[in-house]
């Protein structure tokens, strides 16, 4: 089953980002945070900013206890990321993150990093049941 339809920026984004990535290979960008490093994060500061961005039936079913702003609803909720201090933007796999990500530099937020991976690295990496 696909989400709901993304808007026409979000989804202009989402094909940019495709562009950009085959173009890089698999380097990681300096905005992106590996599962491991949010959770050495988190054991820290307990308290850190996390956005999902998934949909509210995959947040039911496993989430870290983060905000949850849909990408679906993304271009009308995204003032709800604080923009001062770190935020760390997750969805199943990074791709849906990344998105919103970019839609937030846009926005001129440069305090942004994308979870590599999303939750399934963090579920196959730090913790099966979530956080």
């Amino acid at each position: 089953m696909r989400g709901p339809k993304l808007s026409k920026t979000l989804l202009i984004f989402q094909i940019q980002l495709r562009r950009k990535a085959a173009n890089r290979g698999n380097r990681m960008m300096e905005d992106e945070i590996s599962a491991l490093e949010l959770s050495e994060i988190l054991e820290k500061n307990p308290d850190t900013a996390l956005i999902d961005v998934r949909e509210q039936e995959e947040f039911d079913e496993v989430n870290l206890k983060g905000t949850l702003i849909p990408l679906s609803e993304f271009e009308s909720r995204w003032s709800e990321v604080p923009k001062d201090k770190p935020v760390y933007i997750y969805c199943r796999s990074g791709r849906r993150s990344r998105t919103a990500l970019e839609y937030l530099k846009k926005q001129g937020y440069t305090n942004g990093f994308n979870v590599t991976g999303g939750i399934l690295a963090w579920l196959n990496e730090i913790n099966p049941n979530g956080r």
